[in-house]
């Protein structure tokens, strides 16, 4: 008799861890991601999943990211159609995390982004400035990815390590938001200018974030997330001397050009005598005809930041030519063609007010 009950009792709770089960198979079904190019872009919640008729003027339903055994309320769009709300976050969905929904604070579904495949890592491809030895008052720091990156989090995975044993902290301005740009493949991170500005309360009290006649590595750590949830491929480590202080303005008088033969696609190439910040090259540099028109060509920065390659898409034919060139272009340490970043504010400074400055050239 105690056997037969024992096994009737057992055949009731498998029963209901089944349907325990089906029915959150089914909440789960009711709550899906939305994809678009391998991307989660939004989260369909069908209404089966709410009782009473639901309010869009009221914040009663929620999406909320779990973490840790903590969840917060994410910010987005709610559409409400027919059959379905589809909740649009501001911040897109990362890949490998939790997401919740509530209605009137209840948990109503949980969903979890799955990661990407492995081939969809990023990889580190390079750290800008790429000298080896850097002015000890430089103010930016480029780090470009081969994929999106999950953001808010570059503090937990950037270091910087002197002479191969002491970690620095306190070296880069802690932003937020971070500095990213449109596809979130390329990091801006600024070292602190408070601390770069001489006769600052920082500067006084804490010192140049970076000393002179010093080694220092800039280490990435592998553990960053990409937008997929997927680590980096390896860590980066970039390894650089630092030089006395550049307080002088880069002047174009002193680059020296390679001038092209005509009737040809040979490269105008440009030695710009010192290193100088690499996206701003490929962005303040255009190349105009004699008629002002600018010349369709690929930009090559090159051999430590030195060296500007302009490579047209069509011959060139004889005639003058200008490199124009705007003037918030900078050297590493921020100083633009019109103006140095650290200068005296109680003195008179001699500042040119141009917008652009030119480079006339002939090819005959």
């Amino acid at each position: 008799m105690k056997i037969k009950l024992y096994v009737r009792y057992s055949l009731v709770f498998i029963a209901l861890l089944v349907l325990f089960a089906c029915n959150q198979e089914n909440k789960a079904s009711d709550i899906h991601l939305i994809w678009d190019q391998q991307r989660p872009v939004a989260l369909s919640i069908s209404k089966n999943l709410i009782e009473d008729e639901i309010d869009p003027s009221k914040s009663d339903l929620q999406v909320r990211l779990v973490e840790d055994n903590n969840s917060v309320s994410i910010l987005g769009n709610y559409k409400y159609n027919d059959d379905d709300i589809v909740f649009e976050p501001v911040i897109p969905f990362s890949r490998g995390l939790h997401y919740e929904v509530f209605y009137k604070d209840k948990s109503i579904g949980i969903v979890e982004v799955p990661l990407a495949d492995i081939s969809e890592a990023s990889i580190l491809e390079e750290i800008y400035p790429t000298a080896d030895t850097l002015p000890e008052n430089v103010l930016k720091i480029y780090l470009q990815f081969s994929k999106p990156m999950r953001t808010g989090e570059s503090e937990k995975y950037i270091a910087i390590i002197k002479n191969e044993k002491d970690t620095v902290s306190g070296v880069f301005l802690n932003l937020d938001p971070e500095l990213w740009n449109e596809d979130r493949t390329v990091l801006t991170v600024w070292l602190d200018p408070g601390r770069i500005k001489r006769d600052l309360i920082p500067n006084l009290t804490l010192g140049a974030p970076l000393v002179n006649h010093t080694k220092y590595s800039i280490v990435v750590s592998e553990n960053w997330l990409n937008a997929q949830g997927l680590k980096l491929k390896e860590s980066f480590v970039k390894t650089f001397f630092v030089s006395e202080r550049d307080s002088l303005s880069p002047d174009i008088i002193d680059w020296a050009l390679e001038l092209p033969r005509s009737g040809s696609k040979d490269p105008l190439k440009v030695y710009l005598k010192e290193s100088l910040d690499y996206f701003l090259l490929n962005e303040t540099i255009q190349v105009l005809d004699e008629k002002n028109k600018v010349l369709p060509v690929k930009i090559n920065v090159r051999d430590k930041e030195r060296y500007v390659d302009f490579i047209p898409l069509n011959n060139w034919t004889a005639g003058q030519y200008k490199i124009q060139v705007q003037s918030r272009l900078e050297d590493l340490a921020g100083n633009n063609l019109n103006r140095p970043f650290d200068r005296d504010l109680t003195k008179e400074n001699k500042l040119n007010p141009d917008k652009f400055q030119d480079i006339l050239f002939v090819i005959e």
